[in-house]
């Protein structure tokens, strides 16, 4: 959405102020690499946490403009601190704020990659430089495009892919952020619970695929916010849908036979997370055919099933809600 709404702003030749937080140390509101956009007069996009020091971010954007300046402040979130804004977070955060002008044809196309990157879920980093004086404002890479938005790529072109944090190279401090990484949700079945569960995830910002061998299913009246839907044999489920490390997996099928021929499939591709909806009946009775397979306890306790948070859920909306909130807390240990 900041991404948007900075192309937006762009195309009516607008001046924005990107402000994303640097740094957080002990508790605050939003994590690294947050963003809000400004404009002169107005909030466009996003949020840094919120309150007051949301407020003090939004007046220091609106100055900046008219000077068309760079800026850091730092915010002390302790109560009992003099110089502090009275929050009661208690911890401490840096945020970096970027004047982006807007007639840069440079930023305009960082703004549609970033758009496409993430509709396509491809990997990309963001390269924010510290400098308040760096030639560069935002600097972005990926395969598929390279460097854009810097003229040192060479410097910094053995470095482009690191996890969220800052990073010295060649004297320069930048905040490298990791983007579209968190790997995508790929679901097993396209019942009821599944069509509750993917708006859901949409909504967290999750990239959603829904895998069912019945086309009859996969269709705009039950998954119009799927951003893939995939018809595939469901013993050869490599053939049709490319699973990797960094994915989240969830089996709810129609039936027992399925979830098994998939479970003993993704054990051997190895997801990030793997879960099975069921019964504790029907999640006993599978576990235990599975151990007669020859499946080492180990590896099944690595299995969530039954999927979800413990919350009595019983109806296909309480069930996604449960799922969700545990999805939510696999996705935090990411990051």
């Amino acid at each position: 959405m900041v991404f948007q709404k900075l192309l937006d702003s762009i195309n009516k030749g607008q001046d924005t102020v990107l402000v994303t937080i640097i740094e957080s140390i002990g508790s605050t509101p939003r994590k690294i690499g947050t963003k809000m956009l400004m404009s002169e007069r107005k909030h466009l996009a996003g949020t840094i946490g919120g309150g007051i020091v949301e407020y003090e971010c939004e007046e220091m954007a609106k100055q900046l403009i008219k000077e068309q300046k760079n800026a850091r402040r730092s915010f002390n979130l302790r109560p009992d601190d003099k110089e502090g804004l009275g929050a009661v977070c208690g911890g401490k955060m840096e945020v970096l704020f970027q004047y982006l002008p807007g007639e840069d044809p440079s930023l305009k196309r960082i703004c549609q990659e970033m758009i496409s990157h993430e509709k396509n879920h491809q990997p990309a980093w963001l390269w924010f430089p510290l400098n308040l004086t760096s030639k560069d404002s935002l600097i972005f890479y990926s395969d598929t495009t390279g460097w854009l938005g810097t003229y040192d790529q060479q410097a910094i072109s053995t470095k482009a892919k690191r996890k969220t944090d800052r990073y010295e190279v060649n004297s320069e401090t930048y905040l490298v952020e990791e983007l579209f990484q968190e790997g995508k949700v790929v679901i097993f079945g396209g019942g009821h619970v599944s069509q509750a569960l993917v708006p859901i995830l949409n909504y967290l910002d999750f990239y959603c695929v829904v895998v069912d061998d019945r086309q009859d299913y996969l269709n705009d009246n039950y998954f119009h916010l799927a951003n893939e839907c995939i018809t595939a044999d469901l013993e050869r489920i490599e053939a049709f849908v490319r699973i990797n490390s960094n994915d989240y997996t969830v089996i709810m099928t129609r039936g027992h036979q399925f979830d098994e021929e998939i479970l003993r499939q993704l054990i051997a591709i190895k997801p990030f997370y793997i879960g099975l909806m069921g019964s504790k009946h029907k999640i006993a009775m599978i576990r235990k055919m599975m151990k007669n397979e020859g499946f080492a306890t180990e590896t099944l306790n690595q299995i969530y099933m039954p999927i979800g948070l413990e919350i009595k859920a019983e109806t296909p909306a309480e069930l996604a809600i449960s799922l969700s909130a545990e999805l939510i807390g696999k996705r935090a240990e990411t990051r």
